[in-house]
């Protein structure tokens, strides 16, 4: 299963090999242009320049080959309705041929475009350029056309300071055609005007077709338009020292297979400043609707001033710093194209900014908003915090897995989690559903906001070194609104150091959400803490819930260490079941509780410790399930459920067979008890 996935997903991110090219020592002072040769000032140098590629990189900072691992561990089933469309994330066909091209020759050195149309380029220079410039008489008209289908042409630039890039546009829309098994390089010098292989300035740039473009940014950025980029084909090989793919007020790709090694970002959108008027300035977008992409950077992979959307597309991305990071709203989600995503971050794995900068260095508090959705699957290893934003919204038909313990070790395929970790060993994984392929790996905090957290749907699994789910901004819940966590749906598994769930202001669990804490320090640990449907087992070193106000009016509760109130809160069961299994002698009864109540010490509890059962049964209430932890000094059993009427009861320890076990609950099978104590209710 392993191999065939591992098969498939190699599939998706195939590395393109740079072409190679003998160097043509050509620099005339003739050129191709459509309107008028150029002149003498054209040509700043005559002296040889050697084509630069990937392979003089350090090779620490630009490995000729980025390190894909799509090792992702699913089920069958999952991988069945993941991963059979990933074909669709190559291409989406190839241009129009454009057969009344006008051709040009590049090896002239210097060509130069002045009037719009359709223009095919050939042939190899290591000291020119292809100058695009449509004169504008009347700046408010339309801009014009220009199209440039490049058939096997490799332009290096000038090695001098006042050189133009190889490809250089100003006055006109350009669209850039890569035929079908065409294959392009283009190559800056250490110094150019614009510092940019690929430049285009006044107009939009498209680029489209199923060939190959190699480019590679020795001075500083790869491909850089000052309007917006749309990419709607072809297969890309950068090697930038700063940004690869730059469209400044907007950058949109539909399709293309891109590997890309960067010293600043891949994908880049920034800030289109309006003279003297700042208010009205452009924070550039993001938004990627397929593809695939094998990106290796030093700075943000996936970087905006303004919003991100990914509504499809397989991602390998490995970073220094962010794996995707937006000023403005960070969105997943299209029902219909399924997202895989790839993240190895040195800092955060998703993060939407809470701050913009401004002059002063104080910065603007954000509103970013992470949204879900679709069929998204993400795994991240990072550093710092898996995700981070201010508001954070998940809502998918895929699964969220979110693990820092490097020592555990997932089987999706029989949909089991295993630890070898002796200092947790007391947590039982086999005992947990799971299935995951949306994974954050290596995050301080799992999911992280400033303001809000809402979950509606999803699978989820976080383990974290810190808290797997928070929703605080330091200022304990001001906010009647503000930090505040809602889990309204989905499958939640989480294995945390410190709180599991932690809200500066209130959390609530309702309707058919499933929470499972396997360990953490506090389970639940907020203000309010509101139940109002699902079922919770929270397995916690020292309090299961810490609240101020605790209230249960529907769901199932299974809590395997105390309720602590803080002084003058209370707890209120109204309805639902609530089971607490407390290392104390004092049970910590609800304060208030309109059910009967089982609240007792155990008396022997020497053979309650991890790995045994505990069975609490009278005539309408029979609970089986496996411990988790050890209680073998204390232990203290509360029970309120409408289950349970007066008369006498049992508390025992022992073994189970025969029967299955689902996150530590027990059913159809045998249980055979060694110590038991009786509880009478009244």
């Amino acid at each position: 299963m392993k191999k065939l996935l591992a098969l498939i997903l190699a599939l998706l991110m195939m590395v393109a090999v740079f072409a190679s090219c003998d160097d043509d020592d050509n620099s005339s002072s003739s050129s191709s242009s459509t309107s008028s040769s150029s002149s003498s000032s054209d040509d700043p140098s005559s002296d040889d320049s050697q084509s630069s590629s990937s392979s003089s990189k350090d090779d620490k900072k630009y490995p000729d080959v980025p390190k894909i691992d799509y090792n992702v561990n699913i089920n069958q089933t999952v991988n069945s309705s993941v991963f059979a469309s990933l074909d669709s994330f190559g291409n989406e066909g190839e241009a129009e041929s454009y057969s009344s091209a006008t051709n040009l020759d590049v090896s002239v050195g210097i060509t130069h475009i002045s009037e719009p149309g359709v223009y095919r380029l050939s042939g190899t220079t290591t000291k020119g350029y292809v100058k695009v410039d449509i004169d504008r008489p009347n700046p408010d008209a339309p801009l014009q056309e220009v199209i440039l289908i490049l058939d096997n042409v490799n332009i290096t630039s000038y090695p001098d300071a006042s050189s133009i890039p190889p490809i250089y546009s100003k006055g006109c829309n350009l669209t850039i055609i890569l035929p079908k098994d065409s294959v392009n390089t283009i190559t800056d010098t250490k110094t150019n005007l614009e510092k940019s292989a690929i430049y285009v300035k006044t107009g939009n740039l498209t680029i489209d077709g199923e060939g190959t473009l190699n480019v590679n940014g020795t001075y500083k950025s790869a491909i850089f338009n000052t309007k917006t980029l749309t990419i709607n084909g072809g297969v890309f090989n950068i090697v930038s020292e700063y940004h690869a793919v730059y469209g400044e007020t907007a950058l949109v790709i539909n399709s293309g297979d891109f590997t890309v090694h960067t010293g600043k970002a891949a994908l880049k959108s920034g800030e289109y400043e309006v003279d003297n008027l700042p208010e009205q300035n452009v924070l550039g977008s993001i938004t990627i609707n397929g593809g695939k992409y094998a990106l290796e950077t030093n700075g943000n992979a996936i970087d905006a001033y303004g919003s991100v959307t990914i509504n499809g597309g397989g991602f390998n991305i490995e970073t220094e710093k962010d794996g995707i990071n937006a000023s403005g709203d960070i969105t997943f989600g299209d029902n219909e194209k399924n997202t895989v995503m790839i993240i190895d971050a040195k800092e955060t794995g998703i993060k939407g900014n809470s701050k913009l900068d401004t002059a002063d260095g104080q910065g603007i508090k954000g509103t970013s908003k992470i949204t879900i959705g679709g069929k998204t699957n993400i795994k991240i290893t990072t550093v710092t915090d898996g995700i981070d934003g201010y508001d954070i919204e998940i809502d998918t038909l895929g699964v969220i897995y979110i693990q820092t313990n490097a020592n555990f070790v997932e089987d999706m395929s029989h949909g089991e989690y295993i630890l070898d970790n002796k200092e947790y060993h007391k947590v039982d994984r086999a005992l947990y559903d799971g299935k995951a392929f949306f994974a954050i790996k290596g995050s301080a905090k799992g999911v992280r906001a400033d303001n809000t957290i809402v979950i509606k749907a999803g699978q989820i699994g976080i383990d974290s070194d810190e808290d797997s789910i928070v929703s605080t901004d330091g200022k304990n819940g001001d906010s009647a609104t503000a930090n505040t966590i809602q889990i309204l749906g989905g499958s939640i598994n989480l294995d945390s150091r410190e709180s599991a769930i932690k809200a500066d202001n209130a959390i609530t669990v309702t309707g058919s959400a499933k929470v499972n804490i396997i360990k953490s320090d506090k389970g639940i640990n907020a203000r309010e803490v509101t139940v109002s449907g699902g079922t919770i087992i929270a397995v916690a070193i020292s309090d299961a819930i810490d609240a101020t106000t605790a209230t249960v009016s529907a769901g199932v509760l299974y809590l395997f260490d105390k309720v602590d109130l803080k002084t003058g809160g209370t707890f209120t069961v109204t309805g639902g079941t609530v089971v607490c299994l407390s290392t104390t002698n004092n049970p910590k009864a609800p304060t208030s509780c309109t059910h009967k109540l089982i609240s007792t010490s155990v008396e022997s509890p020497a053979d309650y410790v991890f790995g045994n059962y505990i069975n609490i049964k009278g005539e309408s209430l029979d609970i089986v399930l496996k411990i988790p932890k050890s209680y073998a000094e204390k232990l203290s059993v509360v029970v309120a459920s409408s289950d349970i009427l007066t008369g006498s009861y049992t508390i025992s320890v022992g073994s189970f067979a025969n029967g299955s076990i689902s996150n530590l609950v027990c059913t159809d099978g045998q249980f055979t008890a060694t110590a038991t104590q009786s509880v009478t209710v009244e």
